[in-house]
């Protein structure tokens, strides 16, 4: 199986566009909690598809810090900006 030793193994596992309906949906949410840190940077990668898995992620592990760093990154959003 596939290891997740590193933020670019987070990275990576993350790239997959459809990583919600395969294997890396649940190796990351059984090393979610220990690799919060990458997810939470995630939220900044600038892919949209790393971006928005990571945020999948962090909901389904409801992980306080990373729903904390996520609602912080919600908050930043130009779309939750208001004019």
């Amino acid at each position: 199986g596939q290891s997740v030793k590193s933020g670019e193994d987070v990275r990576r596992l993350l790239m997959e566009s459809h990583v919600i309906e395969d294997e890396a949906l649940a190796l990351l949410f059984r090393v979610g909690d220990e690799r919060i840190q990458d997810l939470i940077r995630a939220l900044n990668d600038n892919s949209e598809i790393v971006r928005r898995n990571a945020q999948t992620i962090i909901r389904y592990l409801g992980n306080e810090v990373g729903m904390k760093a996520l609602i912080e990154s919600y908050a930043k959003s130009p779309a939750y900006t208001l004019a």
